[in-house]
Formats: C-alpha cells, sequence, structure tokens
C-alpha cells in the first residue's frame, strides 16, 4: 500500500482553480474507467465521489455529462450514472487511428530523443517485458497509456 493522498487531500493541498480541480477530478475518474477500477455496469455515486474528492455534487454531475458525452458512462433514469461496456471493434478502429496519427505527427515534427528520454525509454522496455510475463491486464493499459505519451515528447507537436 502506498502513502498516496487521497483524492480530496491532493486537490486541497494543490491550490489550484475550479477549472484545474474540476480538470483533475474528470481525468481521475476517467482513469479509473479506463484501467477497469470502476468495471462496466458499476454504478458511481454522486454523493460517494462528491465526499471522495471534498466537493460538492454539482462539480461531480459535471464531470460525469462529460464522460457521457466521452461514451464512458451512461445517465440512466431510476438507477443513476453507469460506466458503458466497451465495443471491441471501436476500440480496435480508435487504436489504429491512434497509431497512424502518432506515427504521422512524429514524421511531419520530429524532434531528436535525448539522452533523458532514451533512459526514461529502456526504463518503458524493461516495464514492459515484466508485464509479458506478469503482468495485469490493468498493468498493460497504464503501461500502453506511459508508452503513448514517451513517444508525443518525439514530436514539436504536443
Amino acid at each position: 500500500m502506498t502513502d498516496r493522498p487521497s483524492a480530496s487531500q491532493a486537490l486541497e493541498e494543490a491550490g489550484l482553480s475550479v477549472r484545474d480541480r474540476h480538470a483533475l477530478m474528470h481525468h481521475e475518474i476517467r482513469q479509473r474507467i479506463c484501467l477497469l477500477d470502476y468495471l462496466p455496469g458499476t454504478r458511481l455515486s454522486e454523493v460517494a465521489l462528491a465526499e471522495e474528492f471534498g466537493t460538492s455534487r454539482t462539480p461531480i454531475r459535471r464531470v460525469l455529462a462529460r464522460l457521457e458525452d466521452e461514451g464512458l458512462v451512461q445517465s440512466v433514469h431510476g438507477v443513476g450514472t453507469v460506466v458503458t461496456d466497451a465495443d471491441l471493434r471501436e476500440l480496435e478502429q480508435v487504436y489504429r487511428l491512434r497509431v497512424e496519427l502518432i506515427t504521422m505527427t512524429a514524421r511531419l515534427d520530429p524532434v531528436q530523443p535525448d539522452a533523458a528520454f532514451l533512459a526514461q525509454f529502456d526504463q518503458l522496455v524493461q516495464r514492459g517485458a515484466k508485464i509479458v510475463t506478469s503482468g495485469t491486464a490493468r498493468a498493460f493499459t497504464q503501461f500502453d497509456i506511459d508508452v503513448f505519451q514517451a513517444l508525443l515528447q518525439l514530436t514539436a507537436n504536443l
């Protein structure tokens, strides 16, 4: 177990604007959905999330509405907000598009990797090898996100 601060503590300690707090809450809940911490069909409680993030339900409703626009949750009358299931064919298309876009972006506006990037990438390669032998689906998904973010550093188009 880590000594990671709670979501509300992290938001309070950061001294962020309302917009930045909203963005951080959105990012955290989105990550939980994408990494399957919240499985498809999970009901998300506005009250519980508001308490966890140390805020009222209104900002949580805004975050959930944005996640619904992104197709990650669905508001069901009489039930609440529920995490949606993924369409594997759609995910495959999105993944292929993502690979093509990053390849094109890197070709059009490349940045030469420096020693720090190469060290970071070497760590990613080692981490990837561990995931292949003993990783979880969550670890692989987080790894995929981290590799994508690292590769974005090779473009001047951040």
